[in-house]
């Protein structure tokens, strides 16, 4: 049954949404309403479906998490009701009405036996409902503690990648017992962010654990970060083996900091032993006539331009060898990976140049015909790239929305799943169960909540029959797919669905997510995995 939420598990709220002030200030007796004003901004919100690392990468607002926090709770809100007869159902092979069906043997029809079936159904349905409508992962946060501690990492990460020192501040001094995960360090090093990295050093200690990994270093070379190099070799020392440590003083040398690879060399190596500027490759654009009579070196310049955007250095190799004719191998196939490069880089100026050439029509026209045009546009989608769907679709270059959407809906790029969604075509079947079991799998909650508004089956029914038939389908859906493993999955949206569609969760499904979660992981969720054995503890 529902637990209602007891005063002494809950302070009186004090934050103040800016709207409601405005608002009561406008009204008589304002001096009298000040009290109500945290109770209304209370009410008002925050959403059930977000999250505290959401609400961290919405709008990098303190007063946004004040009021976060202070509708979180201690003690469990709700609990989901009983759902024996489910899971009685969910262990036959039987239909829904199987309960129904047993009643009526021997030519003897058992009225009292299902009128316990559907009294059962009728309970079941109302308690459900009223649970749903009290969920709101708010109340998980404080008061689950495996969604508390990964929550707190997935907030963390948001804050070190924006650099955001307050919102680190705000998260440590809210989550005194929480260890600092590798991401959170990886992500502060990966954007340069030493102010970051110097206010965990300082919180770390007996009691606060900061995991910095092993790759800190590396990647802070990698990405040309040197004074979050340095700060790392001094503060965070770590030991490499010779091969790692060769790696390392490359990357120092290739960042011209002479005396930070002298700190990392290894023994019995000198700077000697190195190449100049630590770098073994060799700038293919630094003679142009030498490209003239190597076409194989300059058509794989060119696909590597087209992932950084050089249109300029592009256009120069390509005048090499031009005019090009129509039916040359070489460049149609340089052509054909440049334009999916073009799109998966999000190189939309590159993009223009590369369909508007002769060489880009014919392309396009083979990939139309072999069935492959659709390459460019789930290129564009799954990394988000709006502009490219757009300029795609302008110049009628997307055959297919089923495959785009289905990878969009796999890396969470909602802006696209909506633009899709928008534009396809009515005589194109779209396949509700598979894009929702994508979500699911992905642990996309923002994207669940999409489809949700979009009235799609398994959402927009409100009667028992059609949930409990929508559970069915989901329920099939998953178990007739297996070789789908679940290549991530979020705890928010594993919430989600232990409340909206627990018949979901069966034995399968979480085999498959803690198979992956053991192959694809970051370390927090860990978490993810002891609560799925915590709440399905005889599922070994």
């Amino acid at each position: 049954m529902v637990k209602r939420r007891s005063a002494a598990s809950h302070d009186a709220p004090k934050f103040v949404l800016l709207a409601v002030k405005t608002v009561l200030q406008q009204q008589t007796g304002a001096d009298v309403l000040k009290h109500v004003a945290p109770l209304i901004s209370s009410f008002c919100g925050p959403s059930a479906y977000l999250s505290l690392s959401r609400a961290c990468s919405l709008y990098g607002s303190i007063p946004l998490l004040n009021w976060y926090w202070e509708s979180t709770v201690t003690t469990a809100v709700v609990e989901p009701p009983s759902l024996s007869f489910d899971d009685y159902m969910d262990t036959k092979p039987l239909d829904g009405d199987s309960r129904i069906i047993e009643a009526y043997k021997d030519g003897v029809f058992n009225k009292a036996a299902v009128k316990k079936v559907l009294a059962f159904w009728k309970e079941s349905y109302s308690e459900r409902l009223e649970f749903e409508t009290k969920w709101c992962l708010a109340h998980f946060l404080r008061s689950d503690p495996h969604y508390y501690h990964w929550q707190f990492a997935e907030s963390m990460k948001v804050a070190a990648e924006r650099g955001d020192l307050t919102m680190t501040q705000w998260l440590m001094q809210h989550f005194p017992d929480c260890e600092v995960v590798v991401e959170v360090v990886l992500l502060a090093v990966q954007q340069g962010h030493l102010q970051i990295l110097q206010y965990l050093f300082e919180q770390g200690g007996d009691s606060r654990v900061i995991h910095w990994g092993p790759c800190s270093l590396k990647e802070a070379l990698r990405l040309n970060h040197i004074a979050v190099a340095r700060w790392l070799v001094e503060n965070v020392p770590q030991t490499y083996d010779a091969n790692e440590a060769d790696s390392l003083v490359k990357a120092a040398l290739r960042n011209g900091d002479v005396e930070l690879a002298g700190r990392l060399m290894p023994v019995g190596r000198t700077l000697q032993n190195y190449p100049p500027n630590g770098d073994d490759s060799v700038d293919w654009t630094a003679d142009l006539e030498a490209l003239r009579g190597n076409e194989n070196r300059a058509t794989r310049g060119v696909q590597e331009l087209a992932k950084t955007g050089d249109l300029h250095s592009m256009k120069q190799t390509v005048e090499l060898f031009s005019p090009i004719p129509i039916d040359s191998r070489a460049w149609l196939s340089c052509w054909n990976f440049a334009l999916t490069s073009a799109c998966e880089s999000g190189q939309l100026q590159t993009l223009q140049w590369l369909i508007d050439h002769p060489l880009g029509a014919e392309v396009c026209k083979k990939m139309r015909s072999d069935g492959e045009l659709f390459r460019l546009v789930v290129g564009a989608a799954t990394h988000g790239h709006m502009d490219i769907m757009q300029f795609l679709f302008e110049r009628g270059a997307i055959d297919d929305y089923g495959s785009p959407m289905v990878l969009a809906i796999k890396n969470c790029q909602l802006a696209a799943v909506k633009w899709l969604a928008e534009r396809m075509p009515r005589d194109e079947e779209m396949p509700n169960l598979c894009l929702l079991r994508e979500a699911a799998k992905g642990g996309h909650l923002e994207i669940l909540k999409y489809f949700q508004t979009l009235g799609l089956p398994g959402f927009s029914s409100t009667s028992p029959e059609a949930k409990e038939a929508t559970k069915d389908q989901w329920k099939l859906n998953f178990r007739n797919d297996r070789r789908a493993r679940l290549q991530w999955i979020t705890f928010d949206a594993l919430l989600f669905l232990y409340i909206y569609y627990p018949n979901i969760l069966s034995r399968v499904f979480r085999d498959e997510a803690l198979a992956s979660l053991e192959s694809y992981s970051e370390s927090h969720d860990v978490h993810i995995v002891q609560w799925l054995q915590k709440k399905y503890p005889t599922w070994k």
